[in-house]
């Protein structure tokens, strides 16, 4: 999550996790394609915000949120 809130343009020297949280909602078969796709939410001056979807073969088996600090 938060590779992506520095990849975005944001301007942060680093970033310090906060929190972050994950629900694993199935299971991937062996040998399945696993893809994460995450996008960040918000980004303000202190803190950002990013989540992700984990998919094994187009099927969604995880979701991920994380909240961090913005070190300037």
């Amino acid at each position: 999550c938060g590779r992506v809130i520095q990849e975005s343009g944001h301007t942060a020297k680093g970033l310090l996790t906060i929190s972050l949280h994950t629900d694993y909602t199935s299971t991937a078969k062996t040998g399945a394609w696993l893809v994460v796709d995450t996008d960040y939410v918000k980004c303000g001056r202190s803190v950002c915000f990013a989540r992700s979807l984990v998919k094994a073969d187009d099927e969604v088996i995880a979701t991920a949120s994380g909240t961090f600090k913005v070190i300037n």
